[in-house]
């Protein structure tokens, strides 16, 4: 793999613009190529490590990508966007102490941040602790009402509860098709199943 001449400041840049290319492309080796070749140049880039980690996580490596982000936080501990992403990942592993202290601390540094209530309140439903998830997501909602994953969530934790009327409402305004329902509903001759 070709990368951009290593003999500048700007070529740091490159490597992280290149790696994030290829990671919004799904090319998960190709990104954690670039973004180690960027730390080879400045492993002190609190950024390159917490998306190095990222795509190391997307690829299935999380000892390496927990590593990565241990070092981006240790870098940059006032970065909430980067605690997020490391709670989301620990509870993705069921390791739900740290990733309950994870987005708390995400929490702390940007009260009311969308990602870190919606992911907190996943990790407390799946803990049976639905009033607090219930908080969680109705926060997110009342600030931030078109936020699909706390919307979702939400009806299914009433809908887990039994309180009918209100979870099948919230459900039927999902989009979680997105853009393939409406391709689709040029080709299918019936209204949306409700």
């Amino acid at each position: 793999m070709a990368f951009p001449s290593a003999t500048s400041t700007a070529t740091l840049e490159q490597l992280f613009s290149l790696g994030n290319q290829h990671m919004a492309a799904g090319d998960m080796p190709a990104a954690v190529a670039a973004y180690r070749a960027a730390l080879k140049l400045d492993p002190a880039q609190p950024a390159v490590h917490g998306n190095l980690a990222m795509a190391l996580d997307e690829a299935g490596d999380t000892a390496a990508a927990e590593n990565h982000y241990r070092q981006a936080l240790t870098l940059e501990p006032g970065e909430a966007q980067l605690w997020i992403n490391y709670g989301v990942m620990q509870l993705t592993r069921k390791r739900l102490d740290a990733a309950e202290a994870a987005l708390r601390q995400a929490l702390a540094l940007e009260p009311g941040a969308p990602s870190a209530l919606s992911n907190l309140g996943v990790l407390l439903a799946n803990q049976y602790r639905d009033d607090e998830a219930e908080h969680c997501y109705r926060e997110v909602l009342r600030h931030h009402p078109g936020h699909r994953n706390a919307a979702y969530n939400l009806a299914y934790l009433l809908l887990r509860q039994g309180r009918m009327e209100e979870g099948w409402l919230r459900l039927e305004q999902r989009d979680r098709h997105g853009q393939l329902a409406e391709r689709l509903a040029s080709q299918l001759p019936c209204p949306r199943w409700q």
